[in-house]
């Protein structure tokens, strides 16, 4: 009995100080990692650089940062391959990270970009986010992360300024589209000359991400418009559609033939957004193409509220009697009348639109008019008192 009490004793000890082995292997393996960085043979370099980056200490991401630095090409890939296998980068070797954009060797430069979203702030998933066709989001990487984004200096960002730009002229194509892909979370604009390379080429892909980060170059409004001009003949209605939200950039009449091009695009993917645009813009003649449109009853439903939205660009005080005739229609669909109802409860028309003209809808026979005239009212029901 004294024996298993002894042995129970001793079992105990043993699992009581298992943490504190295990906290000092650790440190042990890290401070033997950082010891073989010293060495004079790249080889053990190269696998203190693996090792190291599994920890998550101050001493391992300065060990690491050094390691991008390192003379020998082998020690430079294993320390990125270790940073991009961790589960964050950490912020003080984004910048380390970037500069390698510049290396010699065309490995480097391409795990440098496959990061660089990151180290412009985008935050890393441990499940891979899909993207959503061409143009998406790149696989692995989420929204910018604004609460911890990484703050750069003057200095630095002039440099990040440099280094994409280097990249976007590299010699290499996977390094080309990695850095365009990373555009999205880089908010400066880029020289258009480094873009319209991409607009002139056949890739889907680099054509959306380039017009993406074009919209975000500034002046220079007839010459951009006159890039993207063959653009409109592509044969992806995807590329189409980026053209029209591209034209809602340039503010001045430039955009205005393209847009009216657009509009009478086969895809209404492409077609409304193009109405839309021209509508905000209050392009005259188009009211009546919209309106005409609006009640065309061949067309789909859904293409005639598409209409009557794209109608309120003009304003209130031409939206406001197409709402009524579509009100006193006893040929409108319920749906679209609901819709022109609604509309007639935007701040826009509350000015103008007396209480009295929504109070018929109460005594309609269908559910969704009376219930978005009740809720019309109550939105102003200041005015019932």
């Amino acid at each position: 009995m004294r024996i298993i009490i002894l042995l129970l004793a001793v079992f105990i000890l043993m699992s009581a100080n298992q943490p504190a082995l295990a906290q000092e292997t650790e440190k042990d393996t890290v401070r033997r990692c950082l010891e073989d960085l010293q060495s004079q043979d790249a080889a053990v370099r190269r696998r203190g650089a693996l090792v190291v980056g599994k920890y998550d200490v101050p001493e391992a991401r300065e060990a690491l940062s050094r390691c991008l630095g390192d003379e020998d090409v082998q020690v430079r890939r294993s320390a990125l391959v270790s940073l991009a296998e961790g589960h964050n980068l950490p912020e003080e070797v984004k910048m380390p990270v970037m500069r390698r954009l510049a290396d010699a060797d065309v490995e480097v430069r391409r795990l440098v970009s496959s990061m660089l979203p990151e180290c412009l702030g985008a935050m890393r998933r441990i499940m891979p986010v899909q993207a959503g066709g061409p143009g998406g989001l790149p696989s692995g990487f989420g929204p910018v992360n604004n609460d911890k984004k990484r703050e750069f200096s003057e200095a630095e960002q002039a440099e990040i300024k440099a280094l994409i730009s280097g990249g976007l002229k590299d010699e290499d194509a996977s390094v080309c589209q990695n850095v365009l892909r990373a555009l999205r979370y880089y908010p400066q604009p880029v020289d258009r000359k480094l873009l319209e390379r991409f607009l002139e080429g056949d890739a889907v892909e680099h054509i959306l991400l380039a017009l993406t980060a074009y919209a975000r170059c500034q002046g220079e409004e007839a010459e951009r418009v006159a890039m993207v001009a063959p653009l409109v003949s592509r044969p992806e209605a995807t590329v189409r559609g980026n053209l029209v939200r591209f034209l809602d950039s340039i503010r001045g009449d430039e955009a205005l033939p393209m847009l009216r091009q657009l509009a009478e695009d086969g895809d209404d993917k492409v077609a409304l957004p193009a109405l839309r645009q021209l509508a905000r813009r209050k392009v005259p003649e188009v009211f009546e193409k919209i309106k005409g449109r609006l009640f065309d009853g061949t067309a789909s439903l859904e293409e005639r509220r598409q209409m009557l939205f794209c109608l309120a660009g003009y304003g209130a005080d031409a939206l406001l009697p197409v709402c009524r005739q579509i009100l006193e229609s006893k040929e409108t669909p319920v749906a679209l009348q609901a819709a022109a109802l609604q509309m007639l409860g935007t701040r826009e028309m509350q000015d103008i639109v007396k209480i009295t003209e929504i109070l018929p809808s109460l005594n309609h026979p269908d559910t969704r008019m009376r219930r978005t005239a009740i809720g019309l009212l109550h939105s102003r029901q200041r005015e019932l008192s």
